[in-house]
């Protein structure tokens, strides 16, 4: 007589491996005496001043501070979102960055993102697959791939809600 098996327990956050995901090398995004200014006429308001930092692949790090005090500004400049006003040193792997060859790279999605609110986690997951991945993957790895991510991302139990009623944080 067979045990029942065990449901199979999501991987710790950061333990799946995606291995059907193609490879990329690791980015390790560096910032040094960055600051921004932003004109209107005559008056320029100085935003942020000298910061200096880095975010290194395969480390989670926050962004801590006071509502106005430069957080999403920072991630703007660093995405290449806003790059007027904005001056210091930006790398990738300790090289200037090429902006060109970073958003080739990295993904930066913004609380606010406009989310199609009547589709559900499962088809938005589905629909970004076939829109990065391409036509030329093979459906089953598609689908291998969409839920290795959903079970990274430990969003099982959302697959089938629409965007309209997920929680924005």
């Amino acid at each position: 007589m067979e045990a029942p098996s065990q449901p199979k327990a999501p991987p710790a956050l950061g333990q799946a491996h995606l291995s059907h995901l193609p490879q990329r090398p690791p980015i390790n995004l560096g910032f040094q005496d960055l600051s921004y200014t932003v004109s209107n006429g005559k008056i320029s308001k100085l935003i942020l001043r000298g910061i200096n930092g880095e975010f290194r692949s395969g480390q989670l790090t926050a962004i801590l501070g006071p509502s106005g005090a430069g957080k999403s500004t920072l991630l703007n400049i660093l995405a290449g979102y806003r790059v007027n006003g904005a001056t210091g040193l930006i790398t990738t792997n300790g090289q200037p960055r090429d902006l060109k060859m970073f958003r080739k790279l990295s993904r930066y999605i913004m609380q606010d993102d406009l989310l199609q609110p009547l589709i559900t986690v499962q088809e938005a997951m589905n629909m970004a697959a076939d829109l990065k991945l391409g036509s030329d993957i093979d459906i089953r790895r598609k689908t291998v791939i969409v839920e290795e991510i959903i079970e990274l991302l430990r969003l099982g139990k959302a697959r089938n809600t629409t965007s309209e009623r997920l929680s924005g944080g």
